[in-house]
């Protein structure tokens, strides 16, 4: 039997084509990302026991523009991941649940980062 196509032309090798599943990466969901998210939403905790206008104001970076950068990220490098056939999802992620985890960061973060911006205000009209 010939490999000809019909229009006359050999078809390429099968190895050619695609590499098999096995030599494919394993890919995980980047937890990671959901940790820094969750580390700068208590980092800017911690700062609330400190008053000032800097750290106010980064309290309030921390709380709201990397958090929500960090879930973003999550959210897109994972969606990315999970198209691929050797997603992965480790015993933690399935206790934990990282999407639930993103949302509580999320709206912490935001909590956190309104009562920083309302002790800047605070300092700024006295």
């Amino acid at each position: 039997m010939s490999d000809l196509r019909p229009s006359g032309h050999r078809s390429p090798a099968p190895s050619a084509l695609a590499r098999p599943v096995e030599d494919e990466p394993t890919y995980r969901p980047p937890l990671a990302l959901l940790a820094l998210g969750a580390g700068s939403v208590a980092a800017s905790a911690v700062l609330l026991g400190w008053s000032g206008r800097v750290v106010d104001l980064v309290g309030y970076v921390l709380a709201t523009v990397v958090s929500v950068a960090a879930v973003a990220g999550y959210r897109s490098l994972d969606s990315r991941r999970r198209s691929r056939p050797t997603y992965v999802v480790p015993p933690i992620a399935q206790r934990l649940r990282p999407g639930v985890v993103a949302w509580v960061v999320l709206v912490t973060g935001l909590a956190v980062g309104a009562l920083h911006v309302w002790r800047f205000a605070e300092a700024v009209a006295r």
